[in-house]
């Protein structure tokens, strides 16, 4: 699962999502700043656990790379979590990013070195 914010912050295992779940924003002229907020949850299964996993997450135009960030994530079970149950791995991202122009971007999330998913987003003028 992931989730395109303008602002995530998280206390003690919650998260608190301001401005969640868009893809779209409008501005009237470009380039703008744009304060972006990315939370993404990984699942791992037991002989995935315990060792490093190398994520990234990149915002891209077309082929133009505007924003990249690299990261180890090594989960760990829990001692209370019921057996069958996968291990969960969370990375909240807090940045902010030049939108050059109108048009699409696409945020890609790749663990591992394998594209897991991508994220489309769009900066258009108000109707």
């Amino acid at each position: 699962m992931a989730l395109l914010a303008e602002y995530i912050r998280e206390q003690a295992g919650v998260f608190h999502i301001i401005g969640g779940g868009f893809d779209t924003i409008h501005v009237d002229e470009v380039p703008v700043a744009a304060n972006l907020a990315l939370l993404y949850f990984l699942s791992f299964s037991d002989d995935e656990v315990a060792q490093a996993h190398r994520v990234e997450v990149s915002l891209r135009k077309g082929e133009q790379l505007l924003f990249q960030t690299q990261n180890d994530l090594t989960p760990q079970r829990a001692a209370d979590l019921p057996p069958d149950w996968r291990v969960r791995g969370q990375v909240n991202l807090n940045f902010g990013v030049l939108l050059p122009e109108f048009g699409e971007y696409a945020f890609d999330l790749r663990v591992g070195g394998d594209l897991l998913k991508t994220m489309n987003l769009r900066v258009v003028q108000p109707n």
